[in-house]
């Protein structure tokens, strides 16, 4: 990325039931690594392939299975630390994630606390509370906080520029090609301060090996799931 300066910080999600864990108890129990279903013996979520199996992956690790209000959350510890920093942090944000059900819990977080909420997500979008932040004189921006825009990479990555704000959260790792778009919506010609990255992943295999991939920009894709979920196995 060039100028202005850019900031990561990162929030490792230690979670009660992380992807390592549930995998491992379910490997031990002699289940293909190819046949997953965390709510057995419904088979609504069963993966019988690789491509489905890294989808689901991804679902745990954020801490939900299913899509839309059909999802299941087995595990809010992303969620309650995204509303604590944000409780504590009262500011204006671009939130990226990558699934409907994260929309939905995180809209609810950011209602609970007040903040003006932007979509930009598919067919929705929104950006009533960000324009109308454009338009208000410099002097009086600091006293204009908590307006947020939640939006899925697949939608913001090609979508506006938002350099009026300069704090973005990621909520979900993304593959390179969207993450490489999608950060850049903040730092375009006219942004006058330093961007700012709030980084929340879960400290486990899977997700530590996106985020490499992404630091060494390239794309995180099916045979690389495949060839670090046997590495783990084999450990």
């Amino acid at each position: 990325l060039n100028l202005p300066e850019q900031i990561f910080n990162h929030y490792l999600i230690q979670s009660k039931d992380s992807f390592n864990k549930l995998t491992k108890e379910r490997i031990n129990g002699k289940v293909n690594l190819f046949y997953r279903n965390l709510t057995y013996p419904d088979m609504t979520y069963l993966a019988d392939t690789p491509g489905a199996l890294w989808l689901r992956a991804r679902q745990i690790n954020i801490g939900f299975q299913g899509n839309k209000e059909e999802s299941i959350w087995y595990d809010r510890s992303r969620l309650d630390e995204v509303k604590r920093f944000l409780k504590n942090n009262p500011d204006n944000y671009v939130l990226f994630y990558n699934y409907v059900p994260e929309l939905l819990e995180l809209f609810d977080i950011c209602e609970e606390l007040d903040y003006k909420i932007d979509i930009y997500s598919g067919d929705i979008k929104s950006l009533v509370y960000y324009d109308q932040y454009t338009k208000i004189p410099d002097a009086e921006k600091n006293a204009n906080k908590k307006r947020i825009i939640l939006s899925n990479f697949a939608s913001g990555s090609t979508g506006k520029n938002w350099q009026a704000y300069n704090k973005c959260i990621i909520f979900s790792l993304p593959v390179y090609k969207d993450w490489a778009q999608g950060i850049k919506r903040l730092h375009r010609d006219g942004q006058k301060d330093t961007v700012i990255y709030y980084i929340f992943h879960s400290n486990n295999w899977l997700d530590n090996e996106m985020f490499n991939s992404l630091m060494e920009k390239k794309d995180y894709n099916e045979d690389l799931f495949k060839e670090g979920l046997n590495k783990w196995n084999q450990e």
